[in-house]
């Protein structure tokens, strides 16, 4: 199980964008989760860290449409837009969270890719949101040590909703 702790530490770990891991080191969808056994008995962030790294588990709790929300004003209404599983921007790289967008490019042509901060949090009722922006890092020099510079961009968020002993992606603030 992953506590709040070490995804604290995993987001402040990783590669520097100019490092060149071998190709393949992304971990999204190199160990599909089983998605029938994600939620029974799990916690939100052990869910949220199979949703990341599973196309099978995107694909069973990504609803048709996602509400998509203003960040700075979630409570108010938003507009339910189609949703495509594969188009979450969260994924890894080692240990390293990064932008998948940027990471499909990494692949494609070595082009850094983006890393990001994320913040897990629970919300009434069950729910779950995830936070994160991109940033810069600093290496520490030691193994995957990193150090967040500062953030490059405006942040984002998922919500999760829970439904009975699962959650389902509900909302996007951005």
């Amino acid at each position: 199980m992953i506590t709040s702790l070490a995804l604290a530490v995993l987001a402040a770990t990783g590669l520097t964008p100019a490092t060149r891991p071998a190709q393949g080191a992304v971990t999204s969808d190199a160990h599909p989760a089983n998605a029938q056994a994600t939620c029974p008995g799990g916690d939100f962030e052990s869910f949220l860290q199979a949703f990341i790294s599973s196309a099978d588990v995107r694909r069973k709790y990504t609803p048709a449409t996602l509400e998509e929300r203003s960040f700075a004003a979630p409570s108010r209404p938003g507009a339910a837009r189609p949703v495509n599983p594969e188009a979450f921007e969260i994924t890894m790289v080692d240990y390293s969270w990064a932008d998948r967008a940027s990471v499909v490019r990494w692949e494609k042509d070595q082009t850094p890719f983006t890393e990001l901060t994320i913040s897990i949090s629970d919300l009434p009722g069950g729910a779950g949101r995830i936070e994160y922006r991109p940033g810069l890092f600093k290496d520490e020099g030691e193994g995957d040590g990193r150090t967040l510079i500062r953030h490059t961009g405006k942040p984002r968020a998922y919500v999760f909703n829970r439904v009975g002993d699962c959650w389902r992606l509900a909302q996007w603030l951005k």
